[in-house]
């Protein structure tokens, strides 16, 4: 190889690494939870909603109760959370909210916040 071609294909594998991490940085590429797996489960019809930072303990009993009654369940993440993966639940669950509008119609969002606030004062 001449010296402009392997100047041209380190070049090329820099902006491919380049690339990759900055799509790994804004949308949390390689997390779990991320734009594409949220697409994933969608089509699986495996609803769920990811919740950062740890729930009280009344919340965490009273949410999955609510979910159920949506279809859905809350997975709890838990408190510490990188950039990348906050960036990938955060497109995740845009994700599952359009995938649940089209599942229980509009305005599902307030009744979900009236069954857990009707759940909270039992």
């Amino acid at each position: 190889m001449n010296r402009s071609l392997k100047l041209r294909a380190t070049l090329v594998v820099g902006a491919v690494i380049l690339a990759v991490a900055a799509l790994h940085q804004s949308l949390g590429l390689f997390t779990r939870y991320n734009v594409i797996t949220g697409y994933i489960d969608s089509a699986r019809k495996h609803y769920q909603v990811v919740l950062v930072g740890e729930p009280l303990p009344q919340e965490a009993i009273n949410l999955p109760v609510a979910a159920q009654a949506f279809g859905f369940d809350y997975i709890f993440y838990g408190c510490v959370v990188s950039g990348p993966a906050q960036n990938g639940i955060s497109g995740y669950n845009k994700v599952m909210a359009r995938a649940l509008a089209e599942i229980n119609g509009p305005g599902w969002e307030q009744k979900l916040l009236e069954t857990i606030k009707q759940l909270n004062e039992e």
